[in-house]
């Protein structure tokens, strides 16, 4: 997918969502693909060091200083630059974060 090929359309979809997801609970994109922020590589960092992804987005934003474990795990697994390795529906569907209760005022 990043290198120029994806074999497996259903990791590539996971992927996708996972990105979807993080732009849909933050209101901001998780990196930009061409463009360095306050001169870090974010993609670069959540493809090879998730840990350092996070401290960066918390040091670039104050609205990273908390971010859910378990959110932090699903959006990891669901980004794995590993297709083999990049989590499946099943394991999205039974993460910690998506089984969580959700709550509506309608």
């Amino acid at each position: 997918m990043i290198n120029g090929g994806c074999e497996d359309m259903k990791a590539l979809d996971i992927y996708s969502a996972g990105i979807i997801l993080f732009l849909l609970v933050f209101r901001k994109v998780p990196y930009y693909e061409t463009k360095k922020v306050q001169g870090r590589d974010l993609f670069k960092l959540l493809m090879t060091n998730p840990t350092k992804y996070w401290e960066a987005l918390q040091r670039i934003s104050g609205d990273f200083e908390y971010v859910d474990r378990d959110f932090k795990e699903l959006f990891e697994g669901m980004t794995n630059p590993d297709p083999k390795k990049r989590f499946t529906i099943e394991q999205v569907k039974s993460s910690n974060w998506f089984r969580r209760p959700t709550y509506s005022n309608i």
